[in-house]
């Protein structure tokens, strides 16, 4: 219940988030900003799945840290 109040907020926060990003140069302006957020929050949900299925948090974090660098500017 909590998840399906929270995602659509949380949708709107990464959104904004990126489209900041966007706005001072750290996130590719290329991208579009609601189905980056889409991606993100997706990948978020996948990690959060490996976590509880027992993966470690190095592989983890290198999994974020992928997702992140797909954002960056080139």
């Amino acid at each position: 219940m909590l998840r399906s109040k929270m995602g659509p907020r949380l949708f709107r926060r990464l959104v904004e988030r990126i489209r900041e990003g966007q706005a001072c140069g750290e996130v590719d302006l290329a991208l579009d900003a609601r189905e980056a957020a889409a991606f993100l929050q997706m990948t978020m949900q996948g990690i959060q799945l490996g976590a509880r299925a027992g993966g470690d948090a190095k592989s983890l974090g290198a999994l974020a840290r992928f997702a992140i660098d797909r954002f960056r500017s080139r």
